[in-house]
């Protein structure tokens, strides 16, 4: 329930200050803002394409890597704890690669949130997939 608090409260306080800072802008630079803020694909290309999937790709051997690690936590905490696993760092690093992921994506689109909303329920309902790797994959595959 806190999380849930502080993200609403850091995710007003970002609004108001792109307000402020956009109410502040010339009128051209202050419409640019705007589409990035809401989210566009316009006066995209292929390069723009490009650089997403190049990291993407990258980030993708990341978590990769980190997939067992993902189903061990899966288990519980004490369970993977008992198996050897160091939870806290696994914990950081799937969430730390996952926010990467997200960063490349919305760094050249902007947010586009009912997408990044719905993309894991929706990929992983379609597919009915289990395992933590399949379920990644539906959940990107749908959110592309």
């Amino acid at each position: 329930m806190v999380l849930i608090l502080v993200g609403l409260g850091v995710g007003f306080t970002a609004a108001a200050i792109a307000s402020f800072i956009s109410i502040n802008l010339p009128v051209s630079e202050a419409g640019e803002a705007q589409r990035w803020l809401t989210g566009s694909l316009a006066a995209r290309n292929w390069s723009h394409a490009t650089q997403v999937w190049g990291l993407s790709a990258i980030l993708a051997v990341l978590l990769a890597v980190l997939l067992p690690a993902f189903k061990l936590i899966e288990l519980g905490r004490d369970l993977a704890t008992g198996l050897g696993l160091r939870v806290d760092p696994a914990r950081w690093a799937i969430i730390t690669v996952g926010v990467l992921l997200a960063t490349v994506a919305v760094a050249v689109a902007g947010p586009v949130p009912f997408v990044a909303l719905m993309a894991a329920p929706l990929g992983i309902g379609l597919t009915r997939a289990r395992e933590p790797g399949t379920r990644f994959a539906a959940a990107a595959l749908s959110g592309a």
